[in-house]
């Protein structure tokens, strides 16, 4: 849900723009991206949802700000996916 200011929202190769009291879902396992393309601060609110709410079950595809791209735990899990887009 976005709070304030614009965000730019990827789902699988669905690409579209939130803006303030706007959200959208994220389905399990889905490969996603979000980004600010505007000058004001963004700022949101994001809900997990599932029996599992642990930071350790993302999967980086990539990432801009320096954070550890890695593949998901041995388990064999569906992982949700996370790309962040630079602003």
């Amino acid at each position: 849900m976005v709070v304030k200011g614009q965000a730019r929202v990827r789902i699988e190769n669905r690409q579209f723009d939130l803006g303030a009291d706007q959200g959208t879902y994220v389905p399990q396992g889905a490969i996603h991206r979000l980004g600010n393309p505007g000058d004001e601060v963004l700022e949101i609110v994001e809900v997990q949802t599932g029996s599992y709410l642990e930071e350790d079950d993302i999967v980086r595809l990539e990432d801009s700000f320096g954070r550890a791209v890695a593949g998901p735990r041995e388990s064999g899990r569906v992982r949700p996916r996370l790309k962040v887009i630079p602003t």
